[in-house]
C-alpha cells in the first residue's frame, strides 16, 4: 500500500518538480523504504501494534499524501486557514519541496531504524489479563451514567455562560481559583474518560442497552460542544476515542463496524463546512440558537461538493509537511539554548511559531500547531527531527507495550489516553504544551480506578 501511494503520487506530480525530478523520487524512496522496514517487525493490526500502526498512518497521511496536494496546489493550506499570513507558493518553489520532503524522510528513517533495533521480546511481552469485569454490578454502571450525565449538564451550561474554550475568541470572564481550566479539563477528560469506561464495561458484562447510552452521552457530549465551543474537532474527537476503545480492548472489527463507521462519518463530513459558518456567526457575538439559524439560513447544500470539502478540511486539519514548508519558507531558527524562555511562556512552542516566525499579532487568538516534525524543527533543527523520529520509534517499541502489562480495572481507558496523547503529539505537535492534559487524563484513570475498586468490594459483599 505504501508503494502504491508514493508510486501514484509521484507520477502525478513529478512534472511540476522540474529540475528536481531526481531528488524528488530518492527522497519517496527513502520514505518508501522506511516505512516498509517498520512494517516488517509489525504483527497484523492488533493491540500490540496499535501505537505504531498509528504512526504510519499519521505519517502517510499527513506527510505523503499532503505533500501531493502541495505540490499541486502550493495555497491550499492558505485558503483553507490552515498555514496563516502568505502563501506556500511565495517561497523559493520547489527547491522548497526538496528540502521538506529530505527533511521529513530523515525524521521517517530515524523512526524506522529504531523500531527495527528494538528486540521483538522486549516490544511485545505478552498481554497481562485485565481484572474480571464481571463483579461490576449494573446498579454501579447506571451510577456512573447518572453522574455522568449531572456532570455533562452542569459542565456544559458553565462553559455556555462563561464562554469557556470558545474557538477564536478573548476570555470574557474571568473564574477565581482557576474554575475555568477546572471545567474544561473535567469536560473534556474525566467525563470522556468516564464514560468511555462505562461503555466499555457495560459491554463486558453485556449490558448493551447501558453501553449505548453511554455512546449516546458521548457524541451528544460532542455535539453540545460544537455550539458551545464552536470546534469543529469536538464532533468527531468522540468517534475518535471510540475507535481507540475499540483498538484497546481488541474488539475483533467486523464489517458491521465499518459500515456503521462510514454511516456515521459521511453526514459529519458533508456538515463541517456548515459547522465552520456556525462557528463564524457564534465568534461574531451571536447566541448558540441564534448562529445555529443563522449558519441554517445561509447554507447551501450540495452534498458531493460538502463532502469533498469535508474530507479535505480533515487532512488539512491534521498539521504535517504544510506547516514544515511553512516553518522552512519563513527561515525559521530553531530556539536552541532559549527553549527554557520559549518552554516559560503560556502558548510555549506554538506561541513562538505563531507570533515569532509568522508574525501573528501576539493580541490575536489564532495559534498555528507546529506538527510533530515541525516541533522538533524548531527546537533543535535537523538534529531535532532525527532525534524526534527515533524517540517516536522507541516509544512505540517500548513504552506503549508497557501499557499492555497493566491489570487494572482501567488499563483500557489507560490505552486510550496513550493512544489520544500520541494521536495529539504526531498532529497537533504541542509536545511542550500536553502536560496538564497528561495530568488531567492521569487524574481520571486513578480516580475511575478508585470508584471501581470499591464498587467491586461492594458488589462482593
Amino acid at each position: 500500500m505504501t508503494l502504491t501511494i508514493l508510486m501514484a503520487g509521484y507520477i502525478f506530480t513529478v512534472d511540476r518538480m522540474v529540475n528536481h525530478e531526481v531528488a524528488y523520487g530518492i527522497g519517496l524512496f527513502v520514505i518508501g523504504l522506511a516505512v516498509m522496514m517498520a512494517c516488517r517487525r509489525t504483527l497484523p493490526m492488533q493491540v500490540e501494534n496499535a501505537a505504531l500502526w498509528m504512526v504510519i498512518l499519521v505519517f502517510l497521511s499527513s506527510y505523503c499524501v499532503k505533500l501531493f496536494l502541495i505540490v499541486v496546489s502550493p495555497e491550499s493550506p492558505v485558503v483553507l486557514g490552515m498555514v496563516p499570513r502568505v502563501g506556500l507558493g511565495e517561497f523559493d518553489y520547489p527547491l522548497l519541496i526538496i528540502d521538506v520532503l529530505l527533511l521529513t524522510a530523515a525524521g521517517i528513517t530515524a523512526f524506522s531504524v529504531a523500531v527495527l533495533a528494538v528486540p521483538a521480546f522486549v516490544a511485545y511481552p505478552g498481554l497481562v489479563p485485565i481484572p474480571n469485569a464481571d463483579r461490576v454490578g449494573r446498579r454501579s454502571l447506571i451510577a456512573l451514567l447518572v453522574v455522568a450525565l449531572i456532570l455533562s449538564l452542569v459542565s456544559g451550561w458553565v462553559s455556555y455562560r462563561f464562554d469557556i474554550g470558545l474557538m477564536g475568541s478573548e476570555i470574557r470572564a474571568i473564574l477565581p481559583y482557576r474554575l475555568r481550566g477546572i471545567v474544561f479539563y473535567l469536560r473534556n477528560y474525566f467525563l470522556t474518560g468516564l464514560l468511555l469506561l462505562t461503555v466499555y464495561l457495560a459491554y463486558r458484562r453485556s449490558y448493551r442497552g447501558l453501553a449505548w447510552i453511554a455512546i449516546g452521552l458521548l457524541v451528544l457530549n460532542g455535539v453540545a460542544d460544537l455550539a458551545i465551543r464552536s470546534s469543529k474537532a469536538s464532533i468527531l474527537a468522540p468517534l475518535l476515542y471510540l475507535a481507540f476503545l475499540i483498538i484497546a480492548s481488541g474488539v475483533k472489527i467486523r464489517v458491521r463496524h465499518v459500515v456503521l463507521t462510514v454511516a456515521i462519518s459521511v453526514p459529519l463530513l458533508i456538515l463541517l463546512p456548515y459547522f465552520n459558518t456556525l462557528r463564524t456567526f457564534r465568534l461574531s457575538g451571536q447566541g448558540v440558537w441564534e448562529s445555529i439559524a443563522s449558519a441554517a439560513v445561509s447554507a447551501d447544500f450540495h452534498p458531493v461538493e460538502l463532502l469533498l470539502r469535508g474530507f479535505t478540511w480533515v487532512i488539512y486539519r491534521l498539521p504535517g509537511v504544510d506547516i514544515l514548508t511553512a516553518i522552512l519558507g519563513h527561515h525559521a531558527s530553531p530556539v536552541g539554548d532559549q527553549w527554557f524562555e520559549i518552554f516559560s511562556r503560556p502558548n510555549g512552542i506554538a506561541g513562538y511559531l505563531t507570533n515569532d516566525v509568522f508574525l501573528t499579532p501576539v493580541s490575536h487568538p489564532h495559534l498555528a500547531a507546529p506538527g510533530y516534525f515541525g516541533w522538533w524543527y524548531l527546537l533543535l533543527g535537523v538534529p531535532g527531527v532525527v532525534l524526534g523520529g527515533a524517540s517516536l520509534g522507541l516509544f512505540v517499541r517500548i513504552a506503549w507495550p508497557l501499557t499492555l502489562k497493566l491489570a487494572t480495572h482501567t488499563a483500557v481507558l489507560t490505552r486510550v489516553f496513550v493512544l489520544m496523547l500520541l494521536f495529539t503529539a504526531l498532529t497537533e505537535g504541542t509536545v511542550d504544551s500536553m502536560l496538564k492534559m497528561f495530568l488531567a487524563m492521569l487524574f481520571t484513570v486513578l480516580t475511575l480506578e478508585g470508584f471501581i475498586r470499591m464498587a467491586v468490594r461492594f458488589n462482593h459483599r
